[in-house]
């Protein structure tokens, strides 16, 4: 079983000193990180459930031809070596698959002020408590450090984005989930 990530911060970071648990966090982020100084190699689609399992293991510069906002946090989870946020193995999914309708799915939800590398901010019109269904009106990003989210939700590319940004993000910040290196 994995372990829950502990690294506050990903800069200025000696990867030696890193436990596996923290190192594997660490490549999340570095994989985030790599698609959006990448932006013209990555692409964006909507096309869910359209993925070949296998095209998720593979690590830059070799990157699925599609991704959507929870295809693109698989991938990064993927290369990492980490355990999939969905559960299903495949690492592949939506928002449902990874909060969705009461479903806790890899871990607990965290209070924003305990924002880590790695965790999993979701956005949706659906009320709190409502449950999420995993559809259009949804969007999920990777918290990559200090407020800051690696956001793959359109076709300008990777971008990064405030976790609540309103100007940025074009659906209501609904939560944030933790899951597990």
């Amino acid at each position: 079983m994995g372990k829950r990530m502990t690294l506050p911060d990903v800069t200025n970071v000696f990867a030696p000193d890193l436990s596996p648990a923290e190192f594997r966090q660490y490549k999340v982020i570095c994989a985030a990180l790599w698609c959006f100084y990448n932006e013209g190699n990555v692409h964006y689609s909507n096309g869910r459930g359209r993925q070949q399992s296998e095209q998720l293991r593979h690590p830059p510069p070799a990157i699925p031809t599609e991704l959507d906002c929870t295809s693109f946090i698989h991938w990064c989870f993927a290369v990492a070596g980490c355990k999939d946020p969905s559960g299903t193995g495949n690492y592949m999914g939506n928002t449902a698959t990874l909060w969705g309708k009461g479903r806790f799915i890899g871990g607990p939800d965290v209070k924003v002020r305990s924002l880590l590398p790695g965790d999993i901010c979701f956005y949706s019109f659906a009320r709190q408590g409502s449950g999420m269904v995993g559809g259009n009106g949804e969007h999920a990003a990777l918290h990559i450090s200090k407020g800051d989210c690696m956001s793959h939700g359109s076709e300008h590319g990777p971008r990064k984005t405030y976790y609540n940004s309103t100007e940025d993000n074009s659906k209501p910040f609904f939560g944030v989930r933790r899951y597990e290196f």
